[in-house]
């Protein structure tokens, strides 16, 4: 006898083999738990996700006696005892769970789990990249166009495209969110060559933070972070037709590799 999750079991005569084929390796165990408990056991053997409060928390699937790469994959639910029917519902005395344990991956799980956790890629973790490519107008101190209809005159700024760049980095799966470094950041250009643009070219827009819990069960966080890339320096301004740069200027400067590299 037994208990996982506070849930009563016994496991059958024969149970915890181990099936090897060119495949890899399985396990197989049998349970018999009561009827009305066996949803619950089977979610136990899996593992499952509980949201307490809005944090979602994952209960690990259960691994194979002695064999911690193999993960409970499949469980087998078998009426055992007299049926019984009611209210269009059937129900029996006990239930037998047939459990087959298996790795997560494929690949031969033959190796040594040292050999298995090398194969084991670092959570998806990846860094996607959109780029959006457009122009700006800036306009021109002191100079407009001047023009009269039937009537008022009216006064139009005169301006320069400008081009720009809108990136957005969002990076998945990372252990911590980095507060410190987006904050020291905000509002500031690169102070060195970042993703293709010049020192002073992109301005660190701002960022968005969303925790999550990983398929392992580790917590872990979505972060977004937005840049607009400029043709000319942040920290320069129109003076007539010609740009000149501001010394100091507007926007302080920091290491955007503190964020993403």
């Amino acid at each position: 006898m037994g208990t996982l999750n506070c849930i009563s079991y016994e496991e059958l005569e024969g149970s915890g083999r181990l099936l090897y084929s060119p495949e890899g390796i399985r396990g197989q165990r049998i349970f018999i738990v009561d009827w009305h408990d066996r949803i619950a056991f089977s979610q136990a053997l899996l593992g499952y996700t509980n949201a307490v409060g809005r944090v979602p928390i994952r209960r690990h699937a259960q691994t194979f006696p002695g064999y911690d790469y193999l993960y409970c994959q499949h469980a087998e639910v078998t009426g055992l005892g007299e049926l019984s029917a009611g209210e269009g519902m059937i129900a029996y005395p006990k239930a037998r769970v047939a459990a087959e344990y298996c790795p997560l991956r494929g690949g031969s799980s033959l190796i040594g789990m040292a050999e298995y956790d090398e194969q084991e890629p670092e959570e998806h973790r990846h860094v996607e990249e959109t780029w959006d490519f457009a122009t700006e107008m800036v306009s021109v101190p002191g100079h407009a166009f001047e023009y009269a209809d039937t009537q008022e005159q009216l006064r139009e700024p005169v301006g320069v495209m400008v081009a720009t760049v809108e990136l957005t980095l969002a990076s998945e799966s990372e252990p911590h969110m980095p507060g410190a470094a987006v904050r020291a950041c905000l509002g500031r250009v690169n102070s060195s060559a970042w993703h293709g643009a010049a020192a002073g070219h992109v301005l660190f827009l701002g960022a968005s933070a969303r925790r999550v819990v990983t398929s392992s069960g580790e917590p872990a966080w979505r972060l977004c972070y937005r840049f607009r890339e400029r043709q000319v320096p942040w920290n320069s301004r129109l003076r007539g037709a010609e740009w000149v740069e501001i010394t100091p200027g507007p926007y302080g400067t920091a290491d955007f590799s503190v964020l993403v590299p």
